[in-house]
Formats: structure tokens, sequence, C-alpha cells
């Protein structure tokens, strides 16, 4: 049995909460990288798991190696268009178990994409982002940095999305890395449409966008009115979470209203 209220407001806030600088996750706990080299001292700014894992500064050098390039090797980077970004939603997908998870999550600048919103519901009552190629644009993103184990775990997650290579990018990290190549999940559902554009997330700064910008439940409002006009919002939002038949059924309306994504320097492979 769910928490309704709860399960609703978590649906409302989606993107949840992203930071504005790059941080490094570990056991839940996000600890700001301020300059690259060396963590932030003292305190994470954020714990968002109920286990008790305190986390000090040393721990965190120990387990990722931070002085040098290690802390990159041997992870691929997946570029985290919405809530992936988050280190609530990152600390949901990877729960801590006996090894330390530790995930970088460093923030950077994309040009020619916005982030816009996918044209379905997630499970828990969101409709989440996906990306879309637009000429003229620079989006501020996350880029996760993940191991092979940790990879095959957000690709369990992630069903609704096509896993992809993206080639001739143009992605500037606050670490100085500047990236050509890079992965990311797109959406199988396409792009939510609607006046003649898609939907750009306002939580997420982009610049030069064509698009409109819609908060999460200004988004949820637009496709009730559009796939059960009928329905009261937490109501509407409430059955989606509950009734899996009736999400299925909804997100096959909701591709009435939606647009193929445009860019072709992809490979899909997953």
């Amino acid at each position: 049995m769910i928490d309704r209220e709860s399960a609703i407001a978590h649906a409302k806030r989606y993107p949840f909460t992203l930071p504005s600088f790059s941080y490094l996750l570990v056991n839940g706990y996000a600890w700001p990288l301020r300059s690259f080299g060396k963590i932030g001292e003292g305190s994470p700014i954020s714990n968002h798991t109920d286990q008790t894992c305190k986390v000090e500064v040393s721990d965190v050098k120990g387990f990722a190696g931070i002085m040098g390039n290690s802390l990159w090797e041997n992870r691929t980077p997946v570029i985290a268009w919405g809530s992936n970004g988050s280190a609530e939603q990152l600390t949901r997908k990877f729960q801590v178990k006996k090894d330390p998870m530790v995930i970088p999550v460093i923030q950077g600048e994309l040009k020619y994409f916005t982030v816009v919103y996918s044209a379905h519901f997630a499970k828990y009552g969101s409709i989440a982002a996906t990306p879309q190629y637009t000429l003229g644009t620079s989006s501020v993103v996350f880029v996760t940095f993940l191991s092979s184990e940790q990879l095959k775990k957000m690709h369990r997650t992630e069903k609704n999305y096509t896993f992809r290579k993206f080639d001739d990018v143009s992605l500037h990290l606050d670490n100085g890395m500047i990236l050509d190549m890079a992965y990311a999940y797109v959406s199988r559902h396409g792009c939510l449409f609607f006046k003649g554009g898609n939907i750009a997330l306002s939580e997420i700064p982009c610049s030069k966008t064509p698009f409109l910008h819609m908060a999460e439940e200004e988004v949820l409002a637009l496709a009730r009115d559009l796939v059960a006009p009928d329905k009261e919002l937490d109501e509407f939002i409430c059955e989606n979470i509950t009734y899996e038949e009736i999400r299925k059924l909804r997100t096959e309306k909701l591709h009435e209203f939606s647009s193929s994504f445009k860019y072709d320097h992809t490979t899909i492979i997953w």
C-alpha cells in the first residue's frame, strides 16, 4: 500500500534536487567537488540514505583515489538529462550494500541539445526527461562516470529508454575534460510535443532553446488535460503510480502528442 500523499508529492518533484556544482556520491552522501584534484573539506551537502554509514573525507579519498585521473579511469561517461543528476535519485537506484558505492557526478555544458519531457509516465508518476537536438542552444547537464557494474544496474532502471553512444558532441566538463563522445539514454516514447514544439524542463538551464519551459507539475497537468481531462490532477497521478495498466494505456495516448528524437549521430547500444 503506497502512502498516497507522499507518492504524489514525490512525482511532482521531478527531477528532484539538482545541485549547482559537481559532486562525488559516496554511500548516499554527496560531497561537493569544489576544485578538481581534491574534495571539499568538511561535511557532505546531503545524505540520501537511511543507513548509518558515516563517511569521512579521508574515507572518500581512499575509496576514489581522487588525486590524479583514477577517478575517471575505467568508467563510462553517461549524460544525465534529468533526475540521474540528482544524488537523491542515484542513491535510490544504487542501494548501499557491502562495498562502497562511489559515483563521480560532473557538471558541464552541452551544446546543441535541450532537455525536454518524454511522452511517457514513469512508474513513480512523473513525466521524465529525454534529449532533443536543437541547434544554437547550450544546456547545463551532469555526467555520471559509471563503473561496468554500475552501468549494468543503471540499465535495469531505464527500461523506457535506449542506451546510445553519442558521437560529434561538444561537452565541456567542470573537471577540464572536453568530450566529443559520450553515452546517454534516449526515450523509447519520443518527446512530448505541444503547440508546435517540445517542452523543456524548467529546472535545467538552457540558453536559446526554441521550446516552451514547464515545471513538472505543469507538464503533469498538461498531460492530464490531453489524455484524461475529467480527472483531478492528484487522482490522475495516483492512478498512474498504482495501476500499471492505466499507466500504460495513458502512455499510449500520450504518444499521439509526441515527436521523434532528431539527432543522427548516435548508435544504439542497448
